[in-house]
């Protein structure tokens, strides 16, 4: 019986292009064994290595803009196009240059020989969603009031995983991960946050999804 090799796909996205991110797309050495996916609102964006998505721009919240809004609708909410794959990358535009020479070989050999299905960077400045909560109110990068009312809903509480840093999340494809990445999206929408690392770490306690997840640095999946 022929084996099918395992399939890999890379997404990323902006919108508004954000931080001036559009000009680091084409910095990654491109490997012709994984699919790349760029969603963006820029109709005029071509690439040879990557299948740009231009997507509709989602509405502007009173504490989210749109372009926002719509980056973390696609971050979160796994476009139906990557759900042929059997393991999913996202990175963060700002990030690309960190991964330039990724491994897909690398990727897998983590997936196939560590036991959890998801892999995410430590969030290097803090440890808790209560640290965080209070630190980004405090610089004016949160919305204060939201902030607050999630930070007393969560003060008591206590976590079993690492606080994760979203900028390049690997997954395996499975149906709890695609559903509890949606929740981290929900969880925003619903508290009224704008920042990843306020609501991931309570979405995965409440999901039962911390006994999934493990941590790993940029050195473990490139080419040296």
């Amino acid at each position: 019986m022929t084996q099918i090799a395992p399939r890999l796909a890379i997404y990323s996205a902006n919108f508004g292009n954000y931080r001036n991110e559009l000009s680091k797309l084409e910095t990654l050495q491109f490997d012709k064994e994984i699919d790349y996916y760029f969603f963006t609102d820029n109709e005029s964006i071509t690439s040879d290595n990557w299948k740009i998505i231009v997507h509709p721009l989602l509405p502007e919240l009173d504490f989210m803009d749109s372009f926002r809004h719509t980056a973390k609708y696609v971050k979160f909410v796994v476009p139906d196009i990557l759900k042929q794959y059997d393991v999913i990358v996202w990175i963060d535009t700002k990030s690309l240059h960190h991964i330039q020479k990724i491994s897909k070989e690398k990727i897998f050999n983590r997936i196939n020989t560590i036991p959890y299905t998801m892999h995410l960077i430590k969030f290097p400045p803090r440890q808790t969603p209560q640290q965080e909560l209070k630190y980004t109110t405090n610089v004016g990068i949160e919305c204060k009031e939201s902030a607050n009312v999630f930070l007393e809903k969560i003060r008591d509480m206590s976590f079993n995983a690492f606080l994760p840093d979203t900028t390049c999340i690997i997954f395996k494809n499975t149906p709890d991960n695609i559903d509890v990445m949606h929740k981290i999206y929900d969880g925003l929408i619903e508290n009224r946050l704008r920042r990843d690392q306020n609501i991931i770490q309570y979405v995965f306690y409440e999901n039962k999804h911390e006994s999934n997840i493990t941590s790993f640095i940029f050195s473990d999946i490139i080419n040296q």
